[in-house]
């Protein structure tokens, strides 16, 4: 019983408007999406897209069944975010530009200890004597935040 995995495929579907457009999306054969949106509409009982050789349109049933079915999903992604991020462990990627000399004498050390510390940061150090200036956005977040 894959009820779930069957539903995002469905709203993968109708979100990208197509078999093939949701095959490539999910890494799928784009007979294997075909065969769970059938699976998931015979389990429904109800045909949720009408196909035809120029496209898909959805159904009444199909319609309704796409805004719960995204809303659901939604709401899921959103629990499994809040799960991953309420251990308070960091995770991601940390970006730190210094000079060669302080950085292999103060910051080497620090990030090795850092890294035993929180395995799931990746660091990416650099060392340099050149002046480094941050991403254009970067200063844009700065600026509106």
């Amino acid at each position: 019983m894959d009820h779930h995995s069957d539903m995002a495929i469905y709203v993968k579907v109708v979100a990208t408007g197509g078999f093939s457009a949701a095959a490539r999306d999910l890494k799928m054969t784009h007979s294997a999406i075909s065969k769970r949106v059938k699976r998931l509409e015979e389990r429904l009982k109800t045909q949720l897209i009408i196909r035809t050789t120029r496209g898909m349109t959805l159904t009444e049933a199909g319609e309704q069944y796409f805004h719960e079915a995204k809303r659901i999903i939604e709401n899921i992604e959103s629990l499994e975010d809040a799960v991953v991020n309420s251990s308070g462990t960091p995770r991601g990627q940390l970006r730190v530009s210094v000079s060669n000399a302080f950085g292999r004498q103060q910051i080497v050390p620090a990030v090795v200890d850092f890294m035993k510390l929180y395995p799931d940061v990746a660091v990416d150090l650099t060392l340099t004597d050149r002046v480094v200036l941050p991403p254009i956005g970067f200063l844009r977040h700065q600026i509106s935040a």
